[in-house]
């Protein structure tokens, strides 16, 4: 027992003498990993109630058929017409990729049939096995160089996948999981000293592109850094692996009007409580709160819904190349990717995984950061899940990471107008 008090005493002055950067770094690893704890108790919770655990999925109190955007995909590359017999609004990539999974399973009689087959099993167990495989890769790589000094980081990052957006990532099996990947490898290498893994990073961000397409505003780190040939170089890489799939489908480059006619029509609003993180969604869920339908037939009033998003997301966006530290840049870059498609449902949460690398990993912390600290956790960690809540369990999720990142993203802008606007007066008091 003194032995016990001694070692608590010997941590708690190691704590207290440690630089802002550590005591914040502690604090974040500290309560992800209760939080992980509560999660899985949670689950465990479920599991002894229910008859079954999978009578339910566990994130969303719905019937629905686990990994129903996996299976749905692979469905639309079934007869290779997905744009006109399928409507699909997925960029040609993923459908390529899909194409691979496909021939795990038969899909003639729809994809709700293929979850019962032994294939379609199988299918999803490699669909996660190269996603973890990498994953674990790519750590392994990035905390090895430094002889893994930076462990503390490296529990957070296996914490991440017990949080609420990565739950309902799994639960879903949406290939975002891969654009997230490709969008790590490209942050992970883009400065790389050999030019060959430079250039494959570029073309990782292009293939992130090609999943999801919102990606591309990772691109802002290479304009940030005035690495205009890098951009250039992605731009075209992008373009090549969003139009070059379409060949691999019935009418080639037809399906390119198509394709651009469903995607406009899936991104239309939707207000889907607990579940669309979108920005207009979020609104919509406010107002209604207060006894409010917001988005009604007036047309001042709807001239709003499109033209206020738009001014947000610019300002976002302007702020994101001005940013003070990089880890800002890519979070305000990360809130727009969650926010501004029209449709956005929890898993888009999962990009939070990037900011949250880069803002463990700088040494520089103030203050506030302890602020920004509390809000990233928020975000991303109240895995509420639905055996007792019901369908509360996602709108509680979604009502404390939306708040949360609004408060993120205003305290963001606010410091990079201030830090600019120094920096303005200070450059104007040099010149005198």
């Amino acid at each position: 027992m003194v032995i016990v008090k001694n070692n608590i005493k010997k941590y708690i002055n190691l704590y207290k003498n440690s630089s802002t950067s550590v005591k914040i770094n502690f604090i974040f690893l500290s309560v992800f990993i209760l939080s992980v704890f509560i999660t899985i108790f949670q689950f465990i919770f479920s599991a002894v109630n229910a008859k079954y655990i999978f009578e339910y999925p566990l994130f969303q109190r719905v019937r629905n058929i686990l990994f129903s955007d996996f299976y749905h995909v692979n469905d639309m590359v079934f007869e290779n017409s997905p744009y006109f017999e399928d409507q699909s609004s997925y960029p040609p990539f993923v459908l390529f990729l899909a194409k691979f999974f496909a021939l795990f399973g038969d899909y003639s009689k729809g994809y709700g049939t293929v979850v019962t087959q032994p294939l379609g099993v199988v299918a999803v167990v490699i669909y996660y096995g190269l996603f973890f495989a990498s994953f674990c890769f790519l750590t392994y790589y990035l905390f090895k160089k430094d002889s893994w000094k930076n462990w503390h980081i490296a529990i957070v990052l296996v914490c991440f996948f017990i949080s609420a957006p990565m739950i309902f990532q799994f639960e879903r099996g949406n290939y975002i999981i891969y654009a997230l990947l490709f969008s790590l490898i490209f942050l992970c290498f883009y400065n790389h000293e050999n030019k060959f893994i430079s250039e494959i990073a570029l073309i990782s961000l292009a293939c992130s592109v090609g999943v999801k397409l919102y990606p591309c505003l990772f691109a802002v780190l290479l304009l940030k850094e005035k690495k205009f040939a890098k951009f250039i170089r992605t731009a075209c890489y992008s373009v090549i692996i969003l139009i070059l799939p379409f060949l691999f489908f019935e009418k080639g480059f037809s399906n390119i009007e198509r394709f651009l006619y469903w995607l406009t029509a899936f991104s239309g609003n939707l207000t889907d409580y607990g579940y669309n993180y979108s920005i207009v969604s979020t609104v919509e869920i406010i107002a209604t709160f207060f006894g409010h339908k917001l988005f009604t037939s007036n047309e001042t009033i709807a001239l709003l819904q499109k033209i206020l998003p738009i001014i947000i997301l610019v300002f976002l966006g302007i702020s994101s190349l001005f940013a003070k530290k990089t880890w800002q840049s890519l979070c305000l870059v990360t809130i727009i990717i969650i926010f501004f498609p029209n449709i956005s449902f929890a898993y888009a949460l999962c990009f939070l995984i990037i900011p949250i690398y880069a803002f463990l990993l700088e040494k520089e912390k103030s203050k506030i950061d302890y602020f920004y600290m509390a809000l990233l956790f928020l975000s991303v960690c109240p895995a509420f899940l639905g055996y007792y809540l019901k369908d509360f369990a996602v709108l509680i999720n979604q009502v404390v990471s939306t708040f949360s990142l609004i408060l993120l993203s205003l305290g963001l802008v606010v410091e990079t107008i201030v830090f600019q606007t120094k920096n303005l007066i200070k450059n104007k008091k040099n010149a005198n």
